[in-house]
């Protein structure tokens, strides 16, 4: 009967647990900065332990033939300027994408300034940015209330190299994510049994 109980309080502790928020605040500046908060505990996946974890895995995994995952999101992790937003906010919108419904905004800040070599090519970077941040727009901030989210977006002209000011929040349910990957994993096993019946011969 004790192992019944402390069994039954295991399976209680989990699905309250399901049910608290976790909460994640991205941010760009100089570098990308990720911390997750889940109820009294914080964590910085993007610390220098965490990195040379990281690389120490894409030096192993750099003969494979085969995509290397590691070396891609170190790639990610230290690309900076307007290059590494762009693609940190590509990489936002897929996520978002993915799990759609499942994720919900606190807050969405950037200040964004392009700036290039001279100034037709700050002219054209400066359209080509917005247009997209635009769409992201649509994508990330599709539902969400415009006093949580500032967008600004200008051209530097006088300026020798573009500057970024960016701030991500978000929170998410476990359980959420629980049962869609539980849908998922149905929906798959329910597509991949084949009628083994065989017709009967006249």
């Amino acid at each position: 009967m004790i192992f019944l109980y402390t069994f039954l309080v295991i399976i209680f502790v989990v699905v309250i647990l399901l049910f608290c928020p976790v909460f994640v605040h991205i941010s760009f500046k100089e570098f990308l900065s990720v911390n997750i908060k889940f109820l009294f505990f914080s964590l910085y996946p993007l610390q220098k332990k965490e990195l040379k974890k990281i690389e120490k895995d894409a030096k192993v995994l750099k003969k494979d033939i085969k995509i290397n995952k590691f070396a891609k999101k170190l790639g990610i992790i230290k690309e900076r300027g307007l290059s590494g937003f762009l693609n940190l906010l590509k990489q936002l919108i897929k996520i978002v994408k993915d799990f759609a419904g499942k994720i919900h905004i606190r807050s969405f800040y950037l200040n964004l300034l392009v700036a290039e070599d001279d100034a037709a090519q700050t002219a054209i970077s400066y359209g080509k940015v917005s247009a997209f941040v635009n769409y992201a727009k649509l994508i990330l901030l599709r539902n969400v209330d415009e006093s949580k989210y500032h967008i600004l977006i200008a051209p530097g002209f006088r300026e020798s190299e573009s500057k970024v000011n960016f701030s991500f929040k978000l929170y998410f349910f476990p359980i959420s994510m629980l049962v869609t990957a539980l849908i998922s994993i149905y929906r798959l096993a329910k597509g991949g049994h084949f009628n083994t019946k065989t017709t009967e011969r006249v």
